[in-house]
C-alpha cells in the first residue's frame, strides 16, 4: 500500500467534509463520524486508547476552570466580534495571574476553543460560544467537573469497602456515600438550585437536540391504528407517570390530536388536581389524521395529578401508562415496586410503554456512550441500563408480559427503545 497516497486521500476526505458539514444530515454524520473513529483507532496502540481515556476528568475539570477564571467571558461578552488579545491583556481584564492565564489560554488553543494569529495573538473560534451560560455543553461542564468528577473519583474505594457489591437502594449508594446526604440524587437537587438548573437544562438539550425521535415515533402506525379509538369513538385515557413538565404526554397527544379523554400528568412536582396547558394539535398532526380539521383543533387539557409511584395509582384501567426514563434511575427491587404499583392498575385491554434506553443482549453491540451511560447510572442511582432480556425478567417478576421491543429503522445509531408491556395472561387485545 502506497501511505503517502493514502495520506493524501485522506487529507482530501478531510477538506472535502469541512466543507459540506454544515449541510450532512444526522444519520450519514454519526455513520461518517464512526467510519473515521475506526480509521483512527487502527493507528492507535490500546495503552495510547487507555491513556486518553483517562484524561477525560482533566479535561472537564480544566474546562471549568476556564468558565470559573472569566477568561471565556472576555471573548465572548468583552471583546467584539473576532478581535484579537494576547495573554496580558486577558490577565489585566481578569485580574489573573499573568502565567497562569497564559497557560490557561495554551489549553483553551489545544481543545480547539481559541487560535493563535501569525502575530502570537488569541482569536476565539466560534466553539467559544458554546460555553455561554445556559448552553448544554456549559451545562454540562458544571455537572461533570462539580458532580460526575467526584463520584468517580470515589467509586473504587467505595466499591472495595462494600466488597464489591452495587447497593440494591436508591437511598443509599456512591451519590450519597460521596455527597454526605441520606437524600435521593433528585431530592438533593431540588436543595442545590444551581446543579438543578444545570442539570435539567442539559437534559432537555439532550433530549431535544436535531434528529431525536419522540417516543411515539419508535412504535409503528399500526399499532396505534389498531389501538386507539377513532374520532368520537370511546373515551380515552392516558396517565404519564413521572412525568415531570409532561414532553412526552404532549408529544403523544400532539401526534394523536383526534383523541378525546382523560390526558393525566402525574409527577411529585405537580400541583394536585390541576390543569395544565391546553393541547391543541399543529397543522402537520391534523393534516392526515383521524377526524375533521376543527375537531382536532380543539383544545384538550392535561390534569395535573401530585403522585409518588411508589404509591398505589390512583387511576385505574388506563389505556395506556407511560413510563419514560424512569426505570433506569432505580435498582431491581425499587424498580419492581414501582412495576407492581401499575399492574395492579391495569386492565385487561390496558398497555404499558416503557420508553428507556435497552441495551442489546450482545454485549458486542453496546456503544462506548451507551456504557458511560450504564456507569452513571450506578455513580447516580446504585442502577443500571437494562438490556432486553434483564427489562423481560424483571417485567416476568412482577406480573407482566414484555410483548414487544420497537426500535427506530435499523441502521440508526440509537439505544432508546419503547418496550410493548401487558399484564401476565392477556393474549391478545381486540381492536378498538
Amino acid at each position: 500500500m502506497d501511505l503517502a497516497a493514502l495520506k493524501q486521500t485522506i487529507d482530501q476526505a478531510t477538506a472535502a467534509l469541512s466543507s459540506i458539514s454544515n449541510d450532512i444530515d444526522e444519520h450519514t454524520r454519526t455513520e461518517l463520524h464512526k467510519s473515521c473513529q475506526k480509521l483512527s483507532a487502527s493507528l492507535e496502540t490500546p495503552d495510547e486508547r487507555l491513556l486518553r481515556n483517562c484524561s477525560g476528568y482533566i479535561e472537564a475539570t480544566m474546562i471549568k476552570l476556564v468558565l470559573d477564571t472569566g477568561i471565556v467571558g472576555v471573548f465572548n461578552e468583552q471583546l467584539p466580534g473576532d478581535e484579537e488579545v494576547d495573554a496580558r491583556e486577558i490577565a489585566q481584564r481578569t485580574g489573573l495571574d499573568y502565567a497562569l492565564t497564559g497557560r490557561i489560554l495554551r489549553y483553551l488553543v489545544a481543545l480547539g476553543v481559541v487560535e493563535v494569529t501569525a502575530q502570537g495573538r488569541c482569536r476565539a473560534l466560534p466553539v467559544a460560544k458554546s460555553l455561554v451560560p445556559g448552553t448544554v455543553v456549559h451545562d454540562t461542564v458544571l455537572i461533570v467537573s462539580g458532580l460526575y468528577v467526584p463520584l468517580f473519583a470515589h467509586l473504587p474505594s467505595y466499591l472495595r469497602q462494600n466488597n464489591y457489591h452495587v447497593s440494591e437502594n436508591g437511598y443509599n449508594g456512591l451519590f450519597q456515600h460521596t455527597m454526605k446526604t441520606d437524600l435521593h440524587f433528585f431530592d438533593w437537587l431540588q436543595a442545590h438550585k444551581p446543579e438543578h438548573d444545570a442539570f435539567h437544562r442539559m437534559m432537555e438539550g439532550s433530549a431535544s437536540s436535531k434528529d431525536k425521535s419522540a417516543w411515539t415515533d419508535y412504535i409503528g402506525r399500526e399499532w396505534f391504528d389498531c389501538h386507539l379509538p377513532s374520532a368520537g369513538g370511546k373515551d380515552f385515557m392516558f396517565v404519564d407517570v413521572g412525568g415531570s413538565y409532561g414532553h412526552e404526554l404532549q408529544a403523544f397527544m400532539r401526534r394523536f390530536p383526534h383523541l378525546r379523554g382523560r390526558f393525566i400528568l402525574q409527577d411529585l412536582a405537580v400541583e394536585k388536581n390541576g390543569s395544565q396547558a391546553e393541547v391543541v394539535g399543529d397543522d402537520a398532526d391534523v393534516k392526515g389524521s383521524k377526524c375533521d380539521g376543527e375537531h382536532c383543533r380543539q383544545p384538550r387539557p392535561i390534569e395535573k395529578m401530585a403522585h409518588n409511584f411508589f404509591d398505589p395509582q390512583p387511576i385505574l384501567g388506563a389505556d395506556i401508562y407511560l413510563l419514560a426514563r424512569i426505570l433506569h434511575d432505580w435498582p431491581d427491587e425499587q424498580a419492581k415496586v414501582i412495576l407492581r404499583r401499575i399492574r395492579e392498575a391495569m386492565s385487561g385491554s390496558s398497555t404499558l410503554f416503557i420508553f428507556d434506553r435497552v441495551f442489546s443482549d450482545g454485549m458486542e453491540k453496546v456503544s462506548h456512550i451507551d456504557a458511560v451511560y450504564d456507569a452513571l447510572m450506578l455513580a447516580l442511582f446504585s442502577s443500571l441500563e437494562r438490556s432486553e432480556s434483564l427489562f423481560a425478567g424483571l417485567l416476568a417478576e412482577v406480573g407482566l408480559r414484555l410483548v414487544r421491543v420497537w426500535r427506530v429503522s435499523e441502521g440508526i445509531a440509537d439505544s432508546q427503545a419503547v418496550l410493548e408491556v401487558v399484564r401476565d395472561g392477556v393474549l391478545q387485545r381486540k381492536a378498538n
